[in-house]
């Protein structure tokens, strides 16, 4: 099969990983040389094989059919198109209550007949003498969505705001990361943070020989993918205040030299605690460097009751949420969210409140609030995150 450089660039990074490895000797590549690869190299490489090894129609046709098994995602859509094209009214009268009565029919008539051949995340037996039940490659909790919402921020300078994800044990956070990574179509790398964790950890080394040895963070870092740090308050801050400047800068110094943080780097990290130190209940955990919790927007998360049942039972219980809408922001009304958290950090000085407000603070207030975020919901992830109510009604002066 030939493919042209438009269709390979629409496609994410995972599929092109993918078809990459799934013909590894074809391309003369391995396994960990395809994970090392940015979208532009993947291409590159496909596209000089093509160039290379030029196949006639017949000749690719007998390839094709000898190497690849038939693909069912052609013939589905093939189908659906079809359902789609009988139930299409003409064009005058297509309008929002048509469109709903085309998704509609198309349920009804085509995914249901079809329901077998859809891709589905796994499977859980039936209970009793219930029938098998299937559990959607989309379900995810809740919190899913606001994750989502908040990775796709962007600053006016375009960067993304790292995130920090807070709550109690087997709240999913984890595996929510891996399935929006999915639906960003980019690679998920998680790394869990301890005591033993080093610097070397996240930027590798280079061993007795001279050659570096790469880690996860500097794939992340330099090909994209949403890279998590579990546990991250489990871990020494001595070692993590060394992520501080790759965080927050467009740049970071590796043992092997200098590395341009890709566009597509996601940072996420995920602990039981605002990171502030142990209490009863994670008598483990440690307090983290001022300067490191400020890279991070604060996201608290908390157990989804249907998402449990869900996945406790098999019981498919309603999966609501999207992704929040953007949505502009007045000049007047960025002024004074700014001014207000100018006003705060005055407060708290003035007060000798030992908190930190800083202008990444007021950044990543507006670009969390482009994102659909309510400004309130804004300034408790960027702006007080862990502070007790009655500390920040101090600060307020309310």
């Amino acid at each position: 099969m030939t493919y042209s450089k438009e269709y390979l660039s629409g496609l994410p990074v995972l599929e092109l990983r993918g078809l990459c490895r799934k013909h590894e000797s074809r391309y003369g590549l391995t396994g960990r040389q395809v994970a090392d690869m940015g979208r532009e190299d993947l291409v590159g490489v496909i596209l000089a094989w093509q160039a290379e090894h030029p196949a006639t129609p017949d000749a690719t046709s007998t390839v094709d059919q000898k190497t690849d098994p038939p693909d069912d995602t052609d013939t589905l859509a093939a189908e659906l198109a079809a359902v789609i094209a009988r139930h299409k009214p003409p064009a005058p009268a297509l309008d929002v209550e048509g469109v709903r009565r085309i998704a509609s029919d198309v349920v009804r008539e085509a995914i249901e007949p079809l329901k077998d051949r859809l891709r589905v995340d796994y499977t859980i037996g039936g209970l009793g003498n219930a029938p098998e039940l299937r559990h959607p490659m989309k379900t995810m909790p809740r919190m899913g969505w606001d994750i989502l919402s908040a990775l796709q921020a962007r600053t006016v300078s375009g960067e993304r705001v790292p995130l920090l994800l807070v709550g109690p044990p087997a709240s999913f956070k984890t595996s929510t990361c891996s399935r929006v990574a999915e639906m960003l179509g980019l690679q998920f790398y998680c790394q869990s943070v301890g005591e033993t964790t080093t610097k070397s950890d996240f930027f590798g080394f280079i061993d007795a020989g001279g050659t570096y040895r790469s880690t996860l963070f500097r794939r992340a870092y330099e090909f994209g993918g949403v890279y998590l740090m579990d546990e991250l308050d489990a871990g020494n801050a001595n070692a993590i205040v060394a992520l501080n400047a790759a965080l927050a800068n467009g740049h970071a110094g590796f043992p092997d030299g200098m590395v341009s943080r890709h566009k597509d780097f996601v940072a996420i990290a995920a602990a039981n605690t605002y990171c502030l130190g142990h209490n009863r209940e994670f008598s483990g955990r440690n307090a983290l460097d001022a300067a490191t919790l400020d890279r991070f927007a604060v996201l608290d998360c908390v157990y989804d009751t249907d998402y449990e049942i869900t996945i406790s039972t098999g019981v498919v219980m309603p999966q609501g949420g999207s992704p929040r809408t953007g949505r502009d922001i007045t000049e007047s009304e960025a002024l004074d969210v700014v001014r207000n958290i100018q006003r705060w950090r005055g407060r708290a000085e003035q007060l000798k409140i030992r908190m930190f407000i800083t202008p990444r603070a007021a950044i990543h207030t507006i670009a969390l609030m482009r994102a659909g975020f309510s400004r309130e919901e804004a300034e408790k992830m960027c702006v007080w995150k862990s502070a007790p109510a009655e500390l920040v009604q101090k600060i307020k002066g309310e």
